[in-house]
């Protein structure tokens, strides 16, 4: 995933089901500070259990811990409703083959989020912003890791628009060994970033 991208997705509305396209939007997983001139390092950790959120978000950031979170298994369903303002995903049924499917059961749009759950804490990876009542947001999930050279972001941010920014590393990580290391380098001379295993 790299960027924001446009996704169709079939929402179902009562009998009738139309087709709505929502922005695909990346979260800052991960930021990481290397001071010029320096040695940094980061440790992260990445596990194959996924959630859908329902986040609180100021001003392009997501804050604070979410509304609800279910953990959910690619091929099931949820639905996210509300009750005096207390906000709940349902307990996950069986859904479609290869993908993760969440429903706003609310009375209003909702902001939803698929998170990557690390030591028991949901931590957003895809945002889906304003679902509207009564519509699923249908996704397959791949876990690809991509790494940008910026100033101008900082960890749980919503990134709008990631193309005008330097990739410099996109990875499968299914298909990484359990425990990788990166060195992150800057050449002087020509002013490029690398990341190298």
């Amino acid at each position: 995933m790299s960027g924001a991208s446009t996704s169709r997705h079939i929402a179902y509305a009562g009998s009738k089901s139309f087709s709505i396209e929502y922005m695909l939007v990346l979260i800052a997983f991960r930021v990481v500070s290397f001071p010029a001139g320096s040695r940094a390092s980061k440790a992260l950790t990445y596990t194959n259990q996924l959630a859908f959120t329902s986040p609180e978000v100021s001003s392009g950031n997501l804050i604070g811990a979410s509304h609800s979170s279910v953990a959910i298994a690619v091929g099931q369903k949820t639905s996210l409703t509300s009750s005096s303002g207390h906000y709940q995903f349902s307990d996950p049924t069986s859904g479609e083959s290869n993908y993760l499917i969440a429903n706003n059961s609310c009375n209003d749009t909702q902001n939803m989020c698929l998170a990557a759950v690390n030591h028991n804490v949901p931590q957003a990876i895809l945002y889906f912003d304003n679902v509207g009542q009564g519509t699923d947001v249908k996704t397959q999930f791949h876990p690809v890791l991509s790494a940008y050279i910026t100033s101008d972001y900082q960890e749980t941010e919503i990134l709008k628009n990631t193309a005008d920014i330097q990739k410099i590393w996109i990875r499968n990580l299914s298909e990484l060994p359990e425990n990788t290391t990166w060195i992150f380098e800057h050449d002087p001379r020509s002013g490029s970033y690398s990341l190298r295993e």
